[in-house]
């Protein structure tokens, strides 16, 4: 269970804040659509706030298993 390596996370973390930005001006697009009773762009502005959702999940998760760690015990050589 020791952490043999650690990834470099710097990339994930640059791409998770860009990703953060471009959700929030989804969730903004979609409140301005459904204030403006504009029912196609407001649902297409879920489905992107939707999309964009999950691909922060998917990076919260690639930047949670970055360390590679050792599945035996013993030493190496």
């Amino acid at each position: 269970g020791d952490v043999l390596a650690r990834m470099d996370e710097r990339e994930l973390r640059w791409e998770l804040a860009g990703l953060k930005a471009e959700l929030a001006r989804a969730e903004k697009e979609r409140d301005t659509a459904m204030a403006g009773n504009k029912t196609s762009a407001a649902q297409t502005a879920e489905l992107e706030v939707r999309r964009l959702s999950l691909q922060q999940e998917l990076l919260q998760y690639r930047l949670d298993n970055l360390s590679i760690r050792s599945p035996l015990d013993g030493m190496i050589v």
